[in-house]
């Protein structure tokens, strides 16, 4: 039988590899991430939020284009990797650490832009996730997610919904553009 601590230490090690694959993987790089930096319109003295970074793809992407970024994440070795990204790469102006994005550890309002991409439908509580993304907005600032989108027909969002969840285990929910609208309306964004 394990103890506790060893148990913790495989956990911790299926996080670093989990970690050191998602940095190589296709989230790297991508359309998407181009559009999510064109849409955040990012300026020299914005200071970001990157929550649910990963491996830091966002925050490293932004890094050279703003004051500062604190990128965060619940995995431990997410949080490393983003880490260790920044380091390797020379960023001085990042900012790592552990925060669920249903409770930021953060002050009200200090942020020009949050970011999130690839991660909402992870999620288990959506509306306290948005919520806690305009509480650390300054007012006027900037909230730019992307993530997956299910379609507007019942039948095919319930399909894809359950595909999902036997694909991924830590897959919640990808939400309807009407829902989309609804949860950010409700957290006044």
């Amino acid at each position: 039988m394990t103890t506790s601590r060893s148990r913790k230490v495989q956990i911790e090690s299926q996080f670093s590899r989990a970690a050191d694959m998602y940095a190589i993987s296709e989230h790297h790089s991508g359309s998407d991430l181009d559009t999510l930096i064109e849409f955040a319109e990012p300026v020299s003295d914005d200071v970001v939020l990157d929550v649910a970074t990963g491996a830091g793809h966002v925050a490293l992407a932004l890094a050279p284009l703003v004051s500062s970024v604190v990128a965060t994440d619940l995995a431990t070795g997410m949080v490393d990797k983003a880490r260790e990204r920044g380091t390797e790469a020379g960023v001085p102006n990042l900012e790592c650490g552990i925060a669920d994005a249903e409770r930021l550890p953060l002050d009200d309002e200090p942020f020009d832009l949050v970011t999130c991409r690839i991660a909402p439908h992870h999620f288990v509580d959506i509306n306290a996730a948005i919520g806690e993304a305009a509480r650390v907005l300054r007012p006027g600032g900037r909230y730019v997610v992307v993530d997956s989108m299910s379609p507007d027909d019942p039948e095919l969002d319930a399909f894809l919904d359950m595909v999902e969840r036997r694909r991924d285990p830590t897959h919640v929910r990808s939400y309807r553009r009407d829902e989309w609208m609804r949860i950010i309306e409700r957290a006044g964004l």
